[in-house]
C-alpha cells in the first residue's frame, strides 16, 4: 500500500469519528474477503514500486506479465489452508488463475515487522501463476531485497468494506407500461433513505419501495477494520399494506479495488413482487 492509499484510509477514519451510525451488538465474520483484497492490493503496490526500477527488475521479473496476472487472477482465503496434509501459507493454481491464501497465516503477515515476508509471499505466489521458477524464493527474495520496502502494516481502515452505489429493481409481474427505476446511493454517506414507486399503468402491480442504508463499524475482534453498510428494503402496495421486507448486507471485500470495474454484489433478491440486484458501478 503506497503513501497515498494510507493517507486516504486515515482520512476515512477521521471522517468516521465525526459522523457515524451504528448498530449495537452486531458482529460478522467476513474478514477473509477483505484479506483477499489486501493480498491483491499488496501485489499492485509491488508493481508500482517496480516500475521506476525496470532496468534492474526485468532481469528477474517480466513486469508486464506480472501485471496481467494480478488483473486476471482470483484470490480466495481459507482458514488453516493445507496442501498434502501440511499447513501452507498459500497455494497458486495457474490452470484456474487462482491463488488460495491461508487466512490464519495472513493475519500474522499483516504485522509491520513481517513486511518483507508478506511482500515476498505475495510476489512468490504471482510468480507461480505466470510460470516463473521461484523455488526457495530465489526471484522474489532478490526483488524484495532490491526494493528495500520500509516496514508498514496493511491494517488500515476500509470505508466502506462493501461499497454499493446502485440497486436495480424489476417488477416480477405487471405490464410493460408499469415502470420501476433503480436507486442510486453514495458509498461515502453512512446513512441514506430512498423511497421509490412505480409509474405508468400499473393497477395491481403498483409498488412503493423504501430502502434504508445503515452503517456500522465491524467488531473489535476483527483484524480488518472499517465501516460496512447494511440495507433494509420494504415493499408496499397501493393501499399502503406492507407486502414484505428483507435485510441485506453485501459481502465484504468485493468491488473495493479501483480496477475491479463494475461489480455485481448480489443475485436476485425477491420480496413483495420486486426483484433487487445490488451493484457497484464505476464510470
Amino acid at each position: 500500500m503506497n503513501c497515498k492509499q494510507i493517507i486516504l484510509c486515515l482520512v476515512s477514519c477521521w471522517c468516521l469519528l465525526l459522523y457515524r451510525t451504528s448498530w449495537a451488538g452486531v458482529e460478522h465474520g467476513n474478514a477473509g474477503d477483505a484479506f483477499a483484497a489486501e493480498f491483491i492490493l499488496t501485489a499492485r503496490d509491488l508493481v508500482q514500486r517496480m516500475q521506476p526500477n525496470q532496468a534492474v527488475i526485468r532481469q528477474w521479473v517480466d513486469i508486464a506479465r506480472l501485471s496481467g496476472a494480478i488483473l486476471a487472477t482470483k484470490v480466495r482465503t481459507e482458514e488453516n489452508l493445507q496442501l498434502g496434509g501440511h499447513t501452507v501459507d498459500a497455494v497458486n493454481i495457474p490452470t484456474e488463475s487462482l491463488i488460495l491464501v491461508n487466512r490464519d497465516r495472513w493475519r500474522e503477515y499483516r504485522s509491520a515487522l513481517e513486511t518483507k515476508a508478506r511482500l515476498t509471499l505475495v510476489l512468490h505466489e504471482y510468480l507461480g501463476v505466470i510460470g516463473a521458477e521461484d523455488s526457495q524464493f530465489q526471484i522474489s527474495g532478490r526483488v524484495i531485497g532490491f526494493l528495500n520496502v520500509q516496514n508498514y502494516s496493511p491494517g488500515t481502515w476500509w470505508n466502506p468494506l462493501n461499497p454499493v452505489n446502485f440497486v436495480a429493481m424489476t417488477l416480477q409481474r405487471g405490464s410493460a407500461n408499469c415502470i420501476l427505476g433503480g436507486a442510486v446511493f453514495d458509498p461515502s454517506y453512512q446513512g441514506q433513505r430512498m423511497e421509490l414507486e412505480t409509474t405508468g399503468a400499473c393497477d395491481g402491480a403498483y409498488r412503493r419501495i423504501v430502502i434504508n442504508k445503515l452503517a456500522a463499524i465491524n467488531a473489535p475482534t476483527e483484524q480488518i477494520r472499517g465501516i460496512y453498510h447494511h440495507f433494509e428494503m420494504k415493499v408496499y402496495d397501493a393501499n399502503g399494506t406492507q407486502l414484505g421486507e428483507v435485510d441485506y448486507e453485501p459481502e465484504w471485500g468485493r468491488c473495493v479495488l479501483p480496477e475491479d470495474g463494475t461489480c455485481r454484489l448480489s443475485g436476485p433478491i425477491k420480496v413483495g413482487g420486486v426483484e433487487f440486484v445490488f451493484w457497484y458501478q464505476r464510470n
